[in-house]
């Protein structure tokens, strides 16, 4: 009991020394400082974790929505650049296929060149989609590096198909492609 008393007392002259020399008044208004930044960052972060929780249920929602309307113009484009040998893509189990008249293919188990066709078909579909917003001009460069000749025709058709709605600009060294971009009557500019 008295070591409580002596240690009670101790603190209490720390205390009146605090208070002379000013420290304890910037203490206790460094405590209300920091308490008001814990509530400020506090309040941040919930209203975040809202946001957070708001966004991802919108974009559920839009996916949903658009999901659908995505593999079936994915669907439409990939038959194009396929020569109509793969008339649908769907998604089954978070993984992606490819389904021709007679067969149905997981993206792994295509050839290299049907999976960068699959991958261009999917991100015009994306940019297809995309066509209530204003969107700058699409710009290829040498998308095409697996493709065999027929392949670049069908790249070439997507493009001329594509390209009736939105501004297409592709890069090339390919004088191939160029002959087929003029077969489609699409303007080639050399440089």
């Amino acid at each position: 009991m008295n070591q409580l008393l002596e240690e009670k007392q101790r603190l209490q002259l720390q205390v009146e020394r605090l208070q002379k020399n000013g420290t304890l008044d910037a203490l206790y208004q460094e405590e209300n400082r920091m308490l008001s930044e814990i509530y400020e960052t506090a309040l941040k972060w919930s209203t975040n974790q809202l946001l957070i929780a708001f966004l991802n249920d919108l974009a559920t929602e839009l996916s949903e929505q658009q999901l659908p309307q995505l593999l079936k113009q994915t669907s439409y484009y990939f038959a194009l650049l396929t020569d109509q040998h793969y008339q649908k893509v769907t998604l089954d189990n978070g993984l992606i296929h490819a389904v021709s008249k007679d067969e149905d293919f997981a993206i792994y188990e295509l050839s290299t060149g049907t999976k960068d066709q699959l991958i261009m078909a999917t991100r015009f579909a994306y940019l297809f989609m995309q066509k209530e917003r204003s969107i700058s001009p699409v710009i290829i460069d040498d998308g095409w590096l697996h493709y065999d000749s027929k392949r670049k025709e069908n790249l070439a058709k997507l493009l001329s198909d594509f390209g009736k709605n939105y501004q297409v600009i592709c890069l090339s060294s390919d004088q191939e492609m160029m002959n087929y971009y003029r077969s489609f009557n699409q303007s080639v500019i050399k440089f």
